[in-house]
C-alpha cells in the first residue's frame, strides 16, 4: 500500500520542470512524508486497559474470566496463548488452566460522504464509488456470517440502515444509493451521525463496532473537527477505516494528515484511491476483530465472601490489565442426608445346626446436598456405627454402604452417622440416627426317643379316659351311696318311686314348703310346686330324680331338698352347674334355707316359700292357681 501512494505521487510530479538534483531531493521527501504520516494498524497509548466482565462461578472451584483486549492490541486476537495470562485471585496469583477464543462479530458501518471526486469516469465511464461498492457487496455476500453481526449504512441523507441483522438488506440498501455526486458539497455530517449511533449502541460483550467512511479529503476548516471525532471514537472503542477517493497529494498536508490521524489514534486503515489501485478485501479489516478470551482457573476461595479479581496480559511491549467488578460467593460445607434408615433390623435364625443369624448386613444410603448451589465432587465417605468407622468409601459410589451384623448377635441400640469429604476439603456429618438391633433364636428343640414316645401317648389315653369317665363313677358312687350315708339316720329312708311333678301327689293332702319358679320353664313346671315327702331329689333324670326339671344345665341327679322336722336343709350333688341359694353356690354340705330364699338349680331359679311349719311332712303337689 505504501509503494501505491509512493506511486502516485510521483505521478503527480512527472513531467515538471525541476532540475535533477531539486527532482531527486523531492522525490525523496514525498517517500519520507508517506512513511512518516501513513499508520499502519498499531499499539495504541499504553494507558488502555483490558475489558474483564465478571467471573462465572458456576463450576466453582473452576472460575471462568471473559476478557477482551483493547481495539489496539486487537491483532494480538490472532495468538494469544495461555502462557501470556495470569489471575489474581484476592491477591494471589494462578495461573490459567485453560484459554478459549470466542468470535460474537462486528457492527459495520458503512459511512458515505458524497461529491464530485466519486464520481469522477474512467474510460469505461465508471465511477469511483461504483467500483468501491460494488467490491464492498461483492466482499459482503460471501463474507462468514456470525450471531452478532450488524450492518448500518450512513450518508448525506442520514440513517439509511441502522443496526441491521439482515445483510440482504443493507447490500440493497447500498445499491440503492444513486445521489448526484456533482452536485454534493462534502461534509462531515454522516461521520457524526455514525460515530453518534455507535458510541450510544449496546453491543453484546466481544462485539467491535468498526466504521468504514468513504470520502474525498476534507476542507482545512473541517480538520479541527475531524480532530474531536478521532478523540470520540478512540474513546468510545471505535475503529474507523478510512478510503480517500481524492488525489494522492493531500496525504502530504494537514487535510489527509487529519484523516490519518483519525484511523490511527481508533486502530483503523486508510486506503488512498484514485480510481486505478487495488481495493483492498475489507475482510482484513475485521480478521482480528468481535474476538473475547475466557481464561479458567482454579479457586482457591474457601469462605463465603466478596473477592476482586484481576487478568494480565504479558505482550512484547509490556503488561496490560484489567479488573472485573468485586464478585460476591458462598462456599458451604456440604450437607449429607440418611435416605430411609432402619429403625429396627431384626436377626433371625433359622432352625437347623450351625445355622447363622441373618441378614448379615445392612444396607445404608445416603444423598448429599450443597447448600451454596455449587455441586461438587465428593472424594471419601464414611459409615459410622456407634462413633466407629465400619465401611469407608475412597472411589465410588460415595453414597452407599454396607454396615457387617455378622458381630452383633445381641440385641440392643446402635447408633449410625455418615461422614462425606468434598473436593473442596469441606466436610460434614449427618445426625446421629438411633437404630434397634433385634435377636430372634429359635426354641430349643427336644429330642424324644421313640419309648418316651409310646410312654407319653399311653399317659395321654390314660389321662383322657380319666377326665371322661372318672367324673361319672364318683358321682354315681355319690348318688347311691355317699349321699344316703350322709344325712342323719333318722332320714335315710328309702327313695320313694320317681314320680313327675305333672302329677300332683300329696301327702296328707296339705303342702308346708312350695317352690316358686322365676320364670316360665318348658313342659309343665309352672306356678308353685309342693312337697309331699321329707326328700327330695331335683334333677333331670325322671329314674334318679322327684322332681324332674328339663333343663340342659340340670343333671340327672342335681341336688337334695330335705326335712328334718324344724328345718328345710339342701345340698348339691356335685353337678355340672352347680346349686346356688341367694347367688352363692353351695356345695355337699347341707345348707339350711329358709322361706322367701332364691334357689338355683343351673340356670333355673325358684324362690323357697314355707306353708306350714308346724307340719313335720313335706307335700309336693303342682301348684293349681286359685280361680
Amino acid at each position: 500500500m505504501t509503494i501505491l501512494r509512493i506511486k502516485s505521487a510521483w505521478k503527480k510530479y512527472q513531467g515538471k520542470d525541476f532540475s535533477p538534483g531539486i527532482s531527486h531531493i523531492l522525490v525523496v521527501l514525498i517517500v519520507l512524508l508517506i512513511l512518516l504520516n501513513t499508520t499502519q494498524p498499531g499499539y495504541a497509548q499504553w494507558d488502555e486497559s483490558l475489558l474483564v466482565q465478571s467471573p462465572d462461578t458456576s463450576l466453582f472451584p473452576t472460575i471462568t474470566v471473559p476478557f477482551k483486549l483493547p481495539l489496539s492490541l486487537s491483532e494480538l486476537n490472532a495468538d494469544l496463548k495461555s502462557s501470556q495470562l495470569m489471575v489474581y485471585e484476592d491477591g494471589n496469583q494462578f495461573p490459567s488452566e485453560s484459554l478459549d477464543k470466542v468470535r460474537s462479530g462486528v457492527h459495520f458501518t458503512l459511512v458515505l460522504n458524497p461529491a464530485s471526486q466519486l464520481d469522477t469516469r474512467d474510460t469505461n465511464g465508471v465511477s469511483p464509488y461504483e467500483k468501491l461498492r460494488d467490491a464492498l457487496v461483492d466482499w459482503s455476500q460471501t463474507r462468514t456470517a456470525y450471531s452478532a453481526d450488524r450492518w448500518s449504512l450512513m450518508s448525506d441523507a442520514g440513517v439509511e440502515i441502522n443496526s441491521s441483522s439482515d445483510r440482504a438488506l443493507w447490500v440493497n440498501a447500498i445499491k440503492a444509493y444513486q445521489p448526484n455526486f456533482r452536485m454534493l458539497e462534502p461534509d462531515l455530517s454522516s461521520l457524526e451521525t455514525a460515530i453518534d449511533l455507535a458510541i450510544g449502541r449496546v453491543v453484546p460483550f466481544g462485539v467491535d463496532k468498526v466504521l468504514l467512511y468513504i470520502t474525498p479529503a476534507p476542507s482545512p476548516a473541517q480538520i479541527e473537527a475531524i480532530e474531536a471525532l478521532s478523540m470520540d471514537a478512540q474513546s468510545a472503542g471505535i475503529q474507523v477505516n478510512v478510503w480517500l477517493v481524492d488525489d494522492s497529494y493531500f496525504l502530504t498536508n494537514a487535510q489527509g494528515g487529519a484523516l490519518i490521524n483519525l484511523t490511527g489514534k481508533t486502530g483503523g486503515n486508510l486506503f488512498n484511491f484514485t480510481g486505478t489501485e487495488a481495493i483492498p478485501d475489507p475482510e482484513t479489516y475485521l480478521a482480528n476483530l468481535g474476538y473475547y478470551f475466557k481464561i479458567s482457573y482454579q479457586s482457591e476461595i474457601r469462605e463465603t465472601g466478596t473477592f476482586p479479581l484481576r487478568v494480565v496480559v504479558t505482550t512484547p511491549q509490556g503488561e496490560i490489565s484489567g479488573e472485573s467488578v468485586p464478585f460476591y460467593i458462598e462456599v458451604t460445607p456440604p450437607n449429607p442426608i440418611l435416605i430411609a434408615p432402619p429403625a429396627v433390623i431384626t436377626r433371625t435364625q433359622s432352625k437347623g445346626e450351625g445355622s447363622e443369624l441373618s441378614p448379615t448386613k445392612q444396607s445404608i444410603e445416603i444423598m448429599v446436598e450443597f447448600p451454596d448451589c455449587r455441586p461438587r465432587p465428593i472424594v471419601a465417605s464414611r459409615l459410622y456405627v456407634d462413633n466407629e468407622v465400619v465401611d469407608e468409601r475412597n472411589s465410588p459410589p460415595f453414597d452407599r454402604f454396607n454396615w457387617n451384623l455378622s458381630t452383633l448377635t445381641e440385641a440392643g441400640e446402635h447408633s449410625i452417622q455418615v461422614e462425606v469429604e468434598d473436593s473442596l476439603g469441606f466436610s460434614a456429618v449427618t445426625m446421629l440416627t438411633p437404630v434397634q438391633l433385634e435377636v430372634i433364636l429359635p426354641e430349643p428343640e427336644t429330642g424324644l426317643t421313640s419309648k418316651q414316645i409310646v410312654f407319653l401317648v399311653l399317659g395321654l389315653v390314660v389321662f383322657l379316659s380319666l377326665a371322661i369317665f372318672l367324673p361319672r363313677i364318683i358321682r354315681e358312687y355319690w348318688k347311691k351311696d355317699r349321699v344316703k350315708g350322709f344325712l342323719p339316720a333318722k332320714f335315710r329312708e328309702e327313695s320313694s318311686p320317681t314320680w313327675d311333678l305333672s302329677k300332683n301327689i300329696e301327702v296328707n293332702n296339705q303342702a308346708v314348703a312350695t317352690l316358686i319358679p322365676l320364670y316360665n320353664f318348658p313342659g309343665d313346671l309352672n306356678g308353685l310346686l309342693g312337697f309331699s315327702r321329707s326328700r327330695v331329689y331335683v334333677g333331670r333324670d325322671t329314674k334318679k330324680a322327684d322332681l324332674i326339671i328339663d333343663d340342659k344345665s340340670i343333671d340327672d341327679a342335681h341336688a337334695l331338698l330335705h326335712h328334718d322336722g324344724e328345718n328345710f336343709w339342701l345340698n348339691d350333688l356335685d353337678s355340672s352347674f352347680g346349686t346356688w341359694v341367694n347367688y352363692e353356690r353351695i356345695n355337699r354340705r347341707p345348707v339350711r334355707i329358709q322361706a322367701g330364699d332364691i334357689l338355683h338349680f343351673g340356670n333355673c331359679g325358684f324362690r323357697f316359700t314355707i306353708i306350714n311349719a308346724n307340719k313335720p311332712q313335706v307335700t309336693v303337689s303342682k301348684y293349681e292357681p286359685a280361680l
